[in-house]
């Protein structure tokens, strides 16, 4: 039942008009009516598939679809998914319907010969398919579906709590991961992407700086998280209309948890290390340079690209993802994306720009914060080691992002001792394992970060805190 209808619902009951609801249940079964013609449109496209025939597989797409997907990128798109589904598919298990994006939308699911797939089939108002894609089948993510790693010794880890901005705007709680058999441990903080992350940076039922931190403190090191303020405080920034920045996003709450570890007793502050992603991984520089007590840096996939450059990729590359959808709204997309851009790129960009003319409607205060910002030379200046770690099913970043890492770091020896590159083949942007290309419905899937991962990391700060 539509949203529409609950209200009419809602207003009866309160008017106690009992008699006027024939109306309403009119409305009610011709909406019952409509999802199970669409339901059975969507069934009698997919069975049309298995069959092999194409014509009648198409017979309810809407005129945009007939016209740019032809019989045969229908047939090879078929053929293409059944490789991947072991070459057949069989009966319908499960189905969903849902309301979203301007299209009504059913999913049923089929187990195939491998694994179990989800077809995503959208209607117009006119009950016309006019989107259509296929994902492999992950189950949605429910409460506690997290679990801890299994490298993690969760007997001797321990977390404990400290305020940042105590009575200031954006007061936060920060938390110290620590082993519970070490006196003083070396620490690192955590450096979020850009955007409002929790501090586990939880994707779903997936806790990423969770698994790292507690994965790290088994190894004997301590580490520091925070909810970001753009988390905890998201309306009170909006209603003072603050200009965000990175430094504003980030920066300030780690200067200020560096301050605070400097005088406790149950960290090594001769050995504080910074563990940024994306973003977060690019401003650590930034942050070194003004610290200057940042003994090491460990980059979690970050962006050799301009920010901008790598978002267009990216966009690109989910929009390309088994699908049939109408290539003309993928178009508007795409060269509303390009616009946004170059408008970023423009000399003419200034804090007074619209938010709306520009990627993800992020304000221009966070473009133009990074938009003059070299990493790479910073960072060489500050002769601080950092480690580059990348998943090279990572569609973030990607090999372009880690090669020019390299490109600008390696210039001799004495660089090429300081900076260490890993790439995991398996591993995505959030350094858990898969085998197939990475979608964002993977982030569905409970997992944990690769015990390799926090393996080379724990190494790494070992042996500068060792001096090797």
């Amino acid at each position: 039942m539509k949203f529409s209808s609950l209200l009419i619902m809602l207003s009866i009951i309160c008017g106690i008009i009992l008699a006027s609801s024939s109306p309403l249940q009119s409305q009610e079964d011709s909406d019952s009516l409509r999802w199970t013609q669409r339901t059975e449109y969507a069934l009698s496209c997919v069975e049309a598939l298995k069959s092999k025939n194409y014509v009648q597989a198409s017979k309810r797409f809407d005129s945009e679809m007939r016209k740019e997907i032809s019989l045969t990128m229908l047939e090879n798109f078929w053929k293409q998914f059944l490789a991947k589904a072991g070459g057949e598919i069989y009966e319908v298990d499960n189905i969903i319907r849902d309301e979203h994006n301007t299209y009504y939308w059913v999913y049923p699911s089929y187990k195939g010969k491998k694994d179990r797939w989800q077809f995503r089939i959208g209607f117009d108002d006119d009950d016309s398919i006019a989107a259509f894609h296929i994902d492999r089948y992950i189950p949605p993510p429910q409460k506690n579906s997290w679990k801890l790693p299994n490298y993690v010794a969760a007997d001797s880890v321990t977390e404990r709590q400290f305020v940042i901005n105590k009575g200031k705007d954006y007061e936060t709680t920060a938390y110290l991961t620590i082993p519970t058999w070490k006196t003083k441990a070396p620490c690192l903080i955590f450096v979020h992407d850009a955007g409002p992350w929790d501090k586990d940076a939880s994707r779903y039922s997936n806790k990423p700086f969770f698994d790292l931190a507690w994965g790290l403190a088994t190894h004997g090191i301590a580490s520091v998280r925070i909810d970001k303020r753009t988390y905890v405080h998201y309306k009170k920034i909006a209603e003072k209309k603050e200009a965000i920045s990175a430094k504003f996003d980030t920066e300030e709450d780690i200067y200020e948890i560096i301050h605070q570890l400097l005088t406790r007793k149950d960290i090594d502050s001769e050995h504080l290390f910074l563990i940024g992603q994306g973003v977060g991984a690019n401003i650590c520089p930034r942050i070194i340079q003004n610290s200057n007590v940042i003994k090491g840096a460990v980059l979690l996939a970050p962006y050799g690209r301009p920010l901008e450059d790598a978002l267009m990729e990216e966009i690109e590359y989910v929009m390309k993802l088994d699908t049939l959808s109408k290539y003309e709204n993928k178009k508007k997309a795409i060269e509303k994306l390009k616009q946004q851009v170059k408008n970023v790129k423009s000399p003419t960009l200034t804090l007074l720009s619209r938010t709306e003319d520009l990627p993800l409607e992020t304000p221009a205060s966070y473009w133009l914060d990074l938009k003059n910002y070299d990493c790479f030379s910073i960072l060489k200046k500050t002769n601080v080691p950092a480690l580059i770690l990348r998943g090279e099913r990572d569609y973030r970043t990607s090999q372009i992002d880690f090669d020019l890492w390299k490109k600008q770091l390696y210039h001799s020896m004495s660089h090429q001792e300081r900076y260490t590159f890993i790439s995991y083949p398996l591993l995505n942007n959030i350094f858990m394992i898969g085998e197939e290309k990475s979608t964002p419905l993977e982030y569905h899937e409970p997992k944990n970060v690769s015990k390799q991962v926090v393996d080379d990391i724990s190494k790494w700060v070992w042996n500068i805190v060792k001096g090797k």
